[in-house]
């Protein structure tokens, strides 16, 4: 058994570049975006925009959340021989993302409410509405989307789902430079992009996953009229569905609900930020895209750590998962020690270039203290994002321990602005990964300890 967990290693370094390569795509787009809207119109639409990133990150947390547990429940049924397995989690993927373009629906029609609720001033706020009022029409393709691309990616298509991801990224640049090129600038350019993206991107992969799994069960059949597996028997096997969908609810929400509880906390941490001023908006805004970009190799690594309990001989196995994470958290260290040392020194001018604020010194002051104070907490980031993915599976519900911990930490930096001002956000931000991954860690060597424990109870010795 040794020796094949360590055969197992040696995967993760022909699996990381791809995902490391899509993970930096996926950055690609927030920093074109940024430069966008601070160059073509001003640092007024830049703060719009920026207002309205603890509603982004709450979108994401729900409907990408939605989309992993529908990729995860599908990865685990196309995983495994038992072929009766594939047409529930079909179902229940239908009713939950039926469940998720009505959501979308709704959130859309309460676009200025949200606004309101950030406090978002007179001078912001018809530019914020539309914009928000796009980004959220969008909401359940978003989930499309990220159920058949980590669907791709949880089944060993990796190399696929990474050129699929990275096309995607290319398409919504080139969308969004040319309604910025030929049209008068107007900021929901960027989010009717990304909606526009998603669209076409979900029908290439749904496309592609038809012919990978459903097209084979056909010709497996011996005729091209036989039926395939996930369409058999549906009116006896249709509250099936609802079992599966309870099944992805479970998968999805115990990472969706911790992001739900992190974004509430971004949520009211954004709101007494909107109560600065608009150059202290924009820079924290383009602070969180040069973290984000800084971020992508430890996401990368977080990714492995799903893609190897996502295979059928590792799931649910506390030791393997260990070795996993001591392997991906030795090659991550050199990463941190570099970013620590020559990201403050340049990372003015990569603030100042994306803002398009060579002279206006408070906006990339403002970037800069997002980036600088938070650095030094990366390489505990990286024990938190890879454990806590191990955990998404090994141990769903330890998920929204975390989301409690960075919501009180937000909440935190929230009611202290009023008091130090804006370096409380980032202060609370980098405390948030620090407890987060003290608390993965004390869980993982809790789970190493019952199980060890577990083994000496059943051995014939004991």
């Amino acid at each position: 058994m040794k020796k094949q967990n360590d055969q197992r290693i040696p995967d993760f370094r022909a699996r990381f570049l791809p995902l490391l390569l899509s993970g930096l795509f996926s950055q690609v787009y927030p920093i074109i975006s940024t430069a966008l809207i601070s160059h073509r119109l001003d640092i007024t639409a830049l703060s719009s925009a920026g207002a309205l990133s603890s509603v982004s990150v709450l979108q994401s947390a729900l409907f990408v959340g939605l989309g992993t547990g529908i990729s995860l429940h599908l990865g685990i049924a196309l995983n495994t021989p038992e072929e009766n397995r594939i047409p529930s989690a079909i179902r229940g993927s239908l009713l939950v993302l039926t469940s998720a373009f009505l959501l979308s629906a709704l959130l859309c029609a309460a676009s200025d409410p949200l606004c309101g609720l950030l406090h978002i001033s007179d001078e912001l706020r018809a530019d914020s509405t539309r914009y928000l009022r796009v980004l959220l029409a969008g909401s359940g393709l978003l989930t499309l989307k990220t159920a058949l691309l980590q669907t791709h990616q949880n089944t060993g298509n990796i190399r696929f789902a990474s050129i699929a991801s990275a096309g995607g990224i290319v398409l919504q640049s080139g969308l969004s430079i040319l309604l910025f090129t030929v049209f008068p600038g107007q900021i929901w350019y960027v989010p009717a992009s990304i909606l526009l993206t998603n669209l076409f991107l979900s029908l290439w992969l749904l496309a592609a996953l038809y012919l990978r799994y459903a097209s084979w069960a056909i010709y497996r059949k011996g005729t091209i009229s036989s039926t395939p597996p996930c369409l058999k028997d549906t009116d006896r096997t249709f509250f099936r569905a609802f079992t599966s969908a309870r099944q992805i609810v479970r998968l999805g929400l115990s990472r969706s609900g911790m992001m739900v509880l992190i974004g509430l906390g971004g949520f009211f941490l954004q709101r007494n930020i909107n109560g600065l001023s608009a150059d202290i908006i924009a820079g924290y805004s383009v602070g969180n895209v040069a973290v984000n970009l800084f971020m992508e190799p430890l996401n990368a690594m977080a990714v492995l750590m799903t893609v190897c309990l996502t295979g059928s001989k590792m799931q649910r196995n506390i030791e393997d998962a260990l070795k996993a994470e001591r392997f991906l958290l030795a090659k991550t260290l050199p990463y941190c020690l570099i970013l620590v040392i020559f990201l403050p020194l340049g990372g003015r001018p990569l603030l100042a270039l994306l803002s398009g604020s060579l002279s206006d010194a408070a906006v990339v002051n403002a970037g800069y203290l997002r980036l600088l104070i938070t650095l030094p907490a990366f390489f505990p980031l990286t024990v938190y994002l890879i454990s806590r993915n191990a955990l998404q599976l090994l141990r769903p519900h330890a998920l929204y321990l975390f989301g409690l911990l960075e919501f009180l930490w937000e909440i935190i930096g929230a009611v202290s602005i009023r008091r130090i001002g804006y370096p409380a956000a980032p202060l609370s931000i980098a405390c948030a990964w620090i407890t987060g991954a003290a608390a993965c860690a004390m869980i993982l060597l809790q789970m190493r300890r019952e199980q060890k424990q577990k083994n000496d109870d059943d051995s014939p010795l004991s």
